[in-house]
């Protein structure tokens, strides 16, 4: 668990998960021990994704790359993973009621248009200007 916010605290189970905070601890230091990292980025939703490191590169820079990805993230605030599978049925049937008002909200929920250059051009912006310490 790399969060140590209270809200998280709050729901963690103890026996089942380390705490570690995020910016004294490299993906380099995680990996190798556990193999796979799973983020829940919507805690209100539990909407969550699992992150295989696959290969590491070594650089003398420091910069996060975006590699690849298979599919689309999941619009936000659609209800977590009930939610999302009831928004992939609805949009996957054009005569379904609320497809048109559902189609209209997806749109302004994400860009289905990014491509590795767009975001790994985000990225570079994302970061610019950190600099990491032990420090801190």
């Amino acid at each position: 668990m790399m969060d140590d916010g209270p809200e998280t605290m709050e729901y963690l189970d103890f026996d089942v998960f380390e705490i570690r905070q995020e910016r004294f601890v490299g993906l380099e230091d995680i990996f190798p021990t556990y193999g796979e990292v799973v983020n829940e980025y919507d805690f209100g939703d539990s909407c969550e994704h699992t992150i295989t490191l696959e290969k590491v590169v070594k650089s003398n820079e420091f910069r996060a790359t975006f590699v690849a990805g298979i599919g689309e993230r999941p619009p936000e605030d659609v209800g977590g993973e009930g939610g999302y599978e009831e928004y992939l049925r609805i949009m996957a049937d054009v005569n379904h009621p609320e497809h048109e008002d559902i189609n209209e909200w997806a749109k302004n929920q994400m860009e289905r248009s990014l491509s590795q250059e767009k975001i790994n051009n985000r990225l570079k912006h994302v970061i610019k200007g950190y600099r990491y310490s032990y420090f801190l």
